[in-house]
């Protein structure tokens, strides 16, 4: 497990101690070698709102760039490997940790303007409405499925847990059709 990925110089040198790792493994009788590293940032509170962001995935980056056949690969999803310390003493906005190939797509939106509903629902319509919705739509994940329902019919805000399940979901799909992919 190399833990945190949280800059180009930084991945680099993951990549580069995750390749004497393999190397090491490889010369043991292992049944199996993963590499196990995550970049989502622990605090995503400084990010515009109201827009989507791109977060680079430097995790998937290693990935690809290392290609070692027989090794299994890992990340954290769609949380940091990074604890954050201290109590959270605001209200989580709407925050949806999108999985593209070599992004997250950060929405976060402000609760202004009107209720926490129609600010999800927005949120929502937003993604759905995006060039990195796939082509599969509602039928790609359940997290994508709960997305398109909110962005049809606003049943509600859901809570911090509800958007990174959606997430979780959505992440665990895109790895899965993009392992198989490849």
């Amino acid at each position: 497990d190399l833990a945190e990925t949280a800059c180009v110089a930084h991945a680099d040198a993951v990549e580069e101690r995750a390749r004497r790792v393999v190397r090491w493994a490889r010369a043991l009788p292992w049944r199996s070698v993963s590499v196990a590293s995550g970049a989502m940032p622990p605090n995503l509170d400084d990010l515009p709102t109201d827009e989507a962001v791109t977060v680079g995935r430097l995790d998937a980056r290693i990935w690809t760039r290392l290609g070692e056949p027989g090794v299994g690969y890992a990340d954290y999803g769609v949380t940091s490997p990074v604890r954050r310390h201290g109590v959270q003493r605001h209200r989580q906005l709407p925050t949806l940790r999108y999985t593209a190939e070599h992004d997250w797509w950060i929405y976060r939106w402000s609760r202004r303007g009107g209720r926490s509903d129609d600010r999800c629902h927005d949120l929502c319509r937003t993604l759905v409405g995006s060039p990195h919705w796939p082509a599969a739509g509602a039928r790609f994940s359940w997290g994508d499925a709960e997305i398109a329902r909110r962005a049809r019919t606003a049943p509600g805000p859901g809570s911090p847990a509800g958007w990174m399940s959606w997430s979780t979901s959505h992440h665990i799909a895109h790895v899965l059709s993009y392992a198989c992919s490849n």
